[in-house]
């Protein structure tokens, strides 16, 4: 597996604190859509921040411009107030965590008795349908998109259709699936 470092300004939009890849390292990832990785935040010429946790699992969000971000965690927030600059290692993950489920998900999940076809879902298939969901701030689309996802489950399908994975599905800081923040 490919290990990348770079240095990255954080950019900073509302509370919302990101790291934007490198287009040249993003084109590297294994797809457009989105991915995960290791990530350490470096220091001392290049040597884990011993003040920060040592490693990150993170999902890297597409921007919607062919490359992709990722959220700051907040443990490192206080790294990131003290530096403008960066130095990052970024190692793309081949397994993939499960995504937090949220609560109008699961109710749906349980009342359309889905629960286990979910849940034997790869995380990759589970991750797709968050993000769908997640995709939009009005909460009648995602009321639709939570039914639709039972009908589309009911027929055996494992993930959305017809959804470009290749664009940003964080509403808050997105417009039509593109990244609000640029450098």
């Amino acid at each position: 597996m490919p290990i990348f470092t770079f240095k990255s300004d954080v950019l900073v939009y509302g509370n919302h604190k990101i790291i934007k890849l490198p287009d040249e390292i993003s084109s590297q990832l294994s797809s457009r859509g989105m991915n995960f990785a290791e990530i350490r935040f470096l220091s001392n010429g290049g040597q884990p921040d011993v003040d920060a946790k040592p490693a990150y699992a993170l999902p890297l969000e597409p921007d919607g411009n062919g490359s992709h971000w990722f959220y700051v965690p907040p443990s490192v927030y206080e790294v990131v107030n003290t530096k403008s600059i960066l130095e990052i290692q970024l190692t793309p993950l081949e397994e993939w965590p499960s995504p937090e489920v949220p609560d109008d998900f699961i109710e749906g999940l349980k009342l359309s008795a889905l629960y286990d076809f979910y849940h034997d879902l790869t995380p990759k298939a589970q991750w797709e349908w968050m993000r769908w969901i997640q995709m939009t701030n009005n909460p009648s689309t995602r009321e639709k998109r939570i039914t639709v996802s039972m009908d589309k489950m009911h027929k055996g399908m494992k993930r959305p259709c017809c959804f470009d994975q290749t664009r940003c599905t964080d509403y808050r800081i997105c417009s039509n699936g593109i990244l609000k923040i640029t450098l």
